[in-house]
């Protein structure tokens, strides 16, 4: 049995996701805190920080993904061979429409479990279940926010402004998932579980 250790993978993750997280809200708020030197300093360069912004995020999303895997053969290892979703269609799953709207949070709910020595998979887990409404409702606000964005006294500001503190509070959600996985696959008594089972 060979478990992988998750806690530099971890750390990396749960950074930048942080550092995702609260972006909007430091632009949002130097931006209305003190406008002119956010059009002195930000504005000018907008293109080339939304690009950095952009693929900061896929970085994120890649490191996660590479996160999702590893736990996920971590919990085969440590003797979960009767999982519905493999390691690799925990990620795919994100990509799938429609059922992107509810399969993921069906297999980082099994993680969960199975990474908490819970033998009920389906079982509901109140760490994932707030992530997953924060993953919808900060996918819904995005949406929001860009369709709105440009129309005259649409409230598109207001909407990036919801938009920023939803994704702020996915990304402290997104961290305790990850902490809470990782933390439960370094215990003991879960590696040893595949050893009394066996």
């Amino acid at each position: 049995m060979r478990v992988h250790q998750l806690e530099i993978l971890s750390f990396i993750v749960m950074a930048m996701v942080a550092i995702s997280g609260l972006s909007s809200l430091v632009v949002l708020s130097w931006e209305a805190l003190h406008a002119p030197s956010f059009v002195k300093y930000a504005s000018p360069h907008s293109d080339a920080i939304d690009i950095g912004a952009v693929a900061f995020l896929f970085a994120t999303a890649i490191i996660f993904g590479r996160w999702i895997y590893v736990a996920g053969t971590n919990a085969i290892e440590l003797g979960h061979d009767d999982l519905e979703f493999s390691p690799a269609s925990r990620i795919w799953w994100f990509a799938v429409p429609v059922l992107c709207l509810f399969k993921p949070f069906e297999a980082m709910r099994e993680l969960w479990n199975a990474s908490h020595g819970e033998v009920q998979y389906s079982k509901n887990a109140s760490t994932v279940t707030i992530w997953w409404a924060l993953w919808l409702g900060s996918t819904l606000s995005g949406l929001m926010a860009g369709v709105f964005e440009g129309v005259e006294d649409g409230g598109s500001e207001l909407l990036w402004w919801i938009d920023a503190v939803v994704v702020a509070a996915l990304s402290a959600a997104a961290i305790m998932l990850v902490r809470g996985i990782t933390a439960a696959q370094g215990r003991p008594h879960v590696m040893q579980f595949a050893d009394i089972f066996a």
